[in-house]
């Protein structure tokens, strides 16, 4: 009797042993599939960005009207949201919702502008060498690119980073395009002695001397 007893307690124990590589084989697989999901649309939305722009860039139409078509794919392609509140910190909370819209549709102006100030270098192919995971950073990816340039075919390279599907900042070679931003709009800040309304009227100031783009429709939300 004993040893039926023991015969069985072994069983049972056997059984739930084997059980549970089971289920965390199942909760990994599920993990794995949502990881190559978010990788496969960050993919996606450096490809979608590159080849719009492409295509925009290259139409025999007038600046205008491609400063128009550019800067509505930057407001659906850009986390323009994100980036502002990032270079603006610690000073973005002290900006009234009206005062975040203004900023967010001039920085959209600037990221337009950098795209039609460089697109004849670097608009001649990109190549997508590695899609990998930032870390501690939910559904973040960092999208390293080969991109050769037009003028003197010199392979660039550039990363994109993307979150939640949307562009969070661009790197060329070895420059973060967002920090360098940060820095000289903070330093913009402090010339202007923490005004943010003289802040943003130097900025206007920026904008018109380079040349009006198209104004986005809608800011940042509050």
């Amino acid at each position: 009797m004993k040893h039926i007893l023991f015969i069985c307690f072994c069983t049972i124990i056997c059984a739930n042993s084997s059980a549970a590589p089971q289920a965390t084989k199942k909760r990994s697989s599920a993990h794995t599939d949502s990881a190559d999901a978010g990788a496969q649309s960050a993919r996606s939305a450096v490809n979608r960005l590159y080849t719009s722009a492409k295509q925009i860039i290259s139409q025999k139409t007038s600046e205008t009207i491609k400063a128009d078509q550019l800067t509505r794919l930057v407001s659906s392609i850009w986390d323009i949201d994100k980036i502002a509140s990032y270079i603006l910190f610690p000073y973005w909370q002290s900006f009234s919702s009206a005062q975040k819209t203004q900023f967010a549709n001039l920085l959209t102006q600037n990221v337009v502008r950098t795209f039609q100030r460089v697109s004849k270098k670097y608009l001649g192919s990109l190549d997508i060498v590695k899609v990998a995971p930032v870390q501690n950073k939910t559904n973040a990816y960092d999208i390293h690119c080969k991109v050769i340039n037009a003028e003197d075919g010199r392979t660039v390279d550039v990363r994109f980073q993307i979150a939640s599907g949307r562009v969070r900042n661009l790197f060329v070679e070895k420059l973060d395009l967002v920090d360098a931003k940060r820095r000289e709009y903070i330093s913009l800040m402090r010339q202007n002695r923490n005004s943010i309304p003289a802040f943003l009227k130097a900025i206007e100031s920026q904008v018109s001397k380079k040349g009006a783009v198209s104004k986005p429709a809608s800011g940042p939300k509050t």
